[in-house]
């Protein structure tokens, strides 16, 4: 017998589902906590800048700038809110070819269908004291925005205790201090194809032209990792696309769909997938971990940053090993639970992929143990890998370690590189696990800012 309980829609703004119903041996999701993860996407939440006041220029960047930051994500945002604080902004400029800052992940969040957040209320973009409201401050002023569970987040948060946010509720904070700092006149829409250093200062060949700075901020982010190892005919025939579902209220039959990888975006996957009638098969190296955060709390904290640079450079490698494993926020664990028990998914648990062949419109997966999958669509969800710019790779002046650029520990500027520095998921060998996430790019960003403007 079928059960319902997950099937929602929305209806001016408020999400609308069945009542859950409890499961042989499985508490079914409380009200609140999925109604939370069922919260809407693409809201106009109150006071949201239009997409043509943030819109960076495409217009030739100037021949000469002080700072270079290359990318356009959230530690981009970061930097050019705190640069803008210290008014230093004139000086610099953000390359990205995206039209608008931070498109690109909340493209991704999109595609994957993820309505929430692992990162937390107290972890935000914007610099403290400055012209925006943090997250939580903000959250609270367009309350009325929000749906009922959304607004018991932020009463958990205002007490200190774990909270989600709402991806709406993020971007569009996000967008606010884009707007509010004035980042869209110095962001430039354009690929960087290399950065050489050339006489104290670094040459940046772009589509559009060339640009020479003294300083370079490299902000490039992470992307998709793909399977490695695989033998050619997977690699020919594999479908990477996240793009599950092209009509989020649609009920059509998504037949069988694997998917491969043990963190929250495969989980989001798995949930967005079986909503939509399809059966989900779940391969996971390992089994299933939930947890809040995706690396120890410790690393969040600027003493925890300290005690894992006081390892060398061995145990720094082992500590990211560990803490890398793929992990789910809790709050899917019952949905996740009530799902499997329904039939709608099946965890092939301590399982990896062994073959892939071609059959009829879809593909033949050979897992481990014996098993075979006959799926319509793959998705690969095996995590992020980081990717920098060219001239970063690994050369005479540049040392690496794990794929990861050495970098001097109280600046982040490239050991062997004068000028360059680095933020974001390439700094862990310096930051520690967090320096994936927000609050490592904020703690990033005040290692990185004192020592610049120094040099300047």
């Amino acid at each position: 017998m079928e059960h319902h309980w997950h099937h929602w829609r929305h209806r001016g703004g408020a999400a609308i589902h069945s009542p859950p119903r409890r499961v042989h041996g499985v508490e079914p999701p409380t009200e609140q906590s999925w109604s939370v993860l069922a919260s809407p996407r693409g809201r106009a939440i109150l006071g949201d800048p239009p997409d043509s006041q943030l819109r960076g220029r495409l217009v030739v960047p100037p021949a000469r700038a002080d700072i270079a930051v290359i990318g356009g994500g959230l530690a981009a945002i970061i930097l050019g809110a705190r640069l803008s604080q210290l008014g230093m902004l004139d000086q610099t400029v953000l390359l990205d070819p995206r039209p608008v800052l931070g498109a690109r992940f909340f493209e991704r969040l999109d595609r994957i269908q993820q309505p929430i957040l692992r990162t937390p209320y107290g972890h935000h973009l914007a610099p403290a004291g400055g012209r925006c409201p943090d997250l939580l401050e903000f959250a609270q002023a367009v309350a009325d925005c929000l749906t009922p569970p959304e607004r018991e987040q932020i009463r958990l948060a205002r007490e200190g205790r774990p909270s989600l946010v709402p991806v709406d509720v993020f971007q569009a904070h996000t967008r606010r201090i884009v707007d509010a700092y004035s980042l869209p006149p110095v962001h430039h829409r354009g690929l960087v194809r290399s950065v050489r250093p050339r006489r104290g200062q670094f040459l940046l060949e772009l589509a559009s032209g060339r640009l020479l700075a003294r300083n370079v901020i490299f902000a490039t982010g992470e992307e998709p990792r793909r399977l490695e190892g695989a033998r050619s005919i997977l690699r020919a025939a594999w479908r990477f696309s996240t793009a599950i579902l092209d009509d989020p209220d649609g009920d059509r039959d998504e037949g069988e769909v694997a998917v491969i990888g043990g963190g929250l975006t495969a989980a989001a996957i798995a949930v967005a997938t079986a909503r939509h009638g399809g059966h989900v098969s779940w391969v996971v190296r390992n089994q299933e971990r939930f947890a809040r955060l995706d690396a120890k709390e410790e690393y969040f904290r600027t003493e925890g940053v300290a005690r894992f640079t006081a390892l060398d450079l061995r145990g720094r490698t082992r500590a990211l090993f560990v803490e890398r494993r793929a992990s789910v926020i809790p709050e899917f664990q019952p949905l996740l639970a009530a799902l499997e028990h329904d039939g709608k998914l099946t965890i092939h648990r301590h399982r990896v992929i062994t073959d892939a062949r071609e059959q009829d419109a879809g593909l033949r997966v050979h897992l481990s143990d014996g098993t075979t999958i006959d799926a319509a669509r793959v998705v690969s969800a095996i995590g992020m890998r980081t990717c920098l710019a060219p001239s970063l790779s690994p050369s005479r002046c540049c040392r690496w370690t794990a794929h990861l650029p050495h970098l001097h520990d109280d600046t982040l500027e490239v050991v062997g590189v004068p000028g360059a520095f680095v933020i974001g998921a390439s700094a862990q060998l310096s930051m520690g696990p967090a320096a994936r996430a927000i609050q490592g790019m904020r703690m990033a960003a005040d290692r990185i800012l004192p020592h610049l403007t120094g040099r300047l």
